[in-house]
């Protein structure tokens, strides 16, 4: 079976129909008790009521919104994430991570859209890290951490006194760097 791409379908297509006996590759959409049809080709228009409907076992449901994804293996393709090169190697002039979106994967390889029209990069799936998007809250958080990890540190407070560490950071104290 074929990839199908559910973004050259009809809005409204609830199922995709392989190509089958005397029957042509289609969107289908179960409406009001009614099967309708449009032929991926387009040669019929927008839809077509079917009066001898294949049964709907036989054709291929539109998946329900696959969920985000985790950060865990790589991302899906048509997933957003943060892609950041080992080296300026591998299709990359820096080593800056860059939003992206990922377009294809074949063998060790993946296609990704930098953004920049007409100038998608190939590299190996092994020569960059792909990461979540944080959001400014996560990072807003860490960077909080971060204050608050210095804190103990300028002040050589043990890690059982994190929260004073804390207290002087929510008091509003910062450390000034001439």
């Amino acid at each position: 079976m074929k990839e199908i791409d559910w973004s050259k379908a009809p809005e409204d297509a609830t199922h995709w129909h392989d190509e089958y006996d005397c029957y042509v590759a289609c969107w289908v959409k179960e409406q009001e008790g009614q099967r309708y049809y449009s032929r991926a080709d387009g040669l019929w228009g927008k839809w077509m009521i079917d009066r001898n409907p294949l049964p709907i076992e036989k054709c291929i449901p539109r998946h329900v919104a696959q969920p985000a994804w985790s950060g865990e293996g790589l991302p899906p393709v048509g997933t957003v994430c943060e892609v950041a090169p080992h080296n300026s190697q591998w299709g990359f002039d820096t080593i800056e991570p860059r939003r992206c979106t990922i377009l294809a994967y074949h063998a060790d390889f993946v296609w990704l859209d930098t953004g920049v029209p007409g100038t998608p990069i190939s590299t190996r799936t092994d020569k960059v890290d792909f990461n979540v998007i944080r959001t400014p809250e996560q990072i807003a958080a860490e960077e909080r951490e971060k204050a608050i990890d210095t804190i103990l540190d300028d002040l050589s407070l043990s890690p059982e006194c994190r929260y004073i560490a804390k207290r002087v950071y929510e008091s509003g104290y910062r450390k000034v760097t001439p």
